[in-house]
């Protein structure tokens, strides 16, 4: 009898250790979310767009959903119940093969549920047709922006976009890598791929051309003459602003083997943008801090604090 007792207690004890099973949970994220949809409260649903391959359609609902949630405006490109506004796509291309550009339009309709009202809007299209082809996502992004302006014109009254406007800092930081000159071999291509690369990892955007209150990054490169074998490299990345006003530069220098600069760049050009990377964002940092700043304060005569205006951060390299 004592053993059987043992028996049954040493059982419950494995079971009450043992987890219970979970249909539901997921081997990669740890829960399935297949069955839940979001209730919303005034969030935009874009659907999928039309007219397009399913692929380039999924990054341009991404894409739009996220030039909206930058001007403060709830969107998803995924299913919600019952959702307060939708944003329909029919994109129409003109096929000529042998025009190396995508054009046509996009039609979009705006609904809103409440009123049942739908407002119309087309939106040319003509893009670089190896980078529509690829889905290229700074050509996505640029493309969108204008459509995402469109919609928040609907919902926002002018206080309102103002009020999305003094938030820079908790906007995304959008560059544009302009000139990088004075590189040897391939070095001008290589540091911007690996620039965007580094920039897009550290969460900012990369865009195709400036924008309003983006950033502009360039390079100089100054290879010096060879000295027993090696070579001294300096680079200098240039941040500015919108306007062109240079807020600062991130200072590298190096030295390699002779020649190593006329052979592929490859790793040497991510190994440069990610030593510069953290003294940009830095840079980028003080910038949003002090244009916040200058924002907020009351303009009685003056637009800035003694000292915090063309202010230059040099980075500690």
């Amino acid at each position: 009898m004592f053993h059987r007792l043992f028996a049954l207690s040493l059982v419950l004890i494995l079971v009450a250790c043992t987890q219970a099973p979970q249909p539901l949970r997921h081997s990669r994220t740890g829960f399935d979310p297949s069955g839940l949809r979001l209730r919303d409260g005034g969030t935009i649903f874009i659907q999928k767009i039309e007219g397009i391959a399913k692929p380039l359609a999924k990054i341009m609902g991404n894409s739009l959903a996220e030039s909206l949630g930058a001007r403060g405006i709830p969107s998803t490109s995924n299913a919600i119940t019952n959702p307060s506004y939708k944003v329909r796509g029919q994109v129409v291309i003109k096929r000529d093969r042998r025009n190396p550009h995508i054009t046509g339009a996009i039609y979009w309709t705006f609904a809103k549920r409440e009123s049942g009202e739908k407002l119309e809007y087309s939106q040319p299209i003509n893009v670089d047709r190896r980078r529509w082809e690829y889905g290229d996502q700074a050509m996505i992004d640029n493309l969108v922006e204008a459509a995402a302006d469109e919609f928040a014109s609907y919902l926002q009254d002018n206080r309102e976009r103002e009020a999305v406007e003094l938030a820079v800092r908790d906007q995304d930081v959008v560059f544009f890598i302009d000139k990088i000159d004075r590189v040897p071999g391939d070095g001008a291509n290589a540091l911007k791929k690996a620039m965007t690369l580094t920039l897009r990892q550290a969460g900012a955007l990369v865009r195709n051309k400036p924008s309003k209150n983006g950033y502009i990054l360039d390079a100089e490169v100054r290879a010096l003459d060879p000295f027993e074998g090696k070579q001294r490299i300096k680079i200098a990345w240039i941040v500015k602003d919108a306007t062109g006003l240079e807020l600062g530069r991130a200072q590298l220098n190096n030295q390699l083997e002779e020649g190593r600069l006329n052979k592929p760049w490859g790793r040497l050009a991510y190994e440069i943008s990610r030593a510069a990377v953290q003294s940009i964002g830095l840079m980028v940092e003080r910038h949003r801090s002090e244009a916040q700043f200058d924002r907020s304060r009351p303009q009685i005569g003056t637009t800035a604090a003694p000292g915090r205006r063309n202010h230059r951060f040099i980075a500690p390299y």
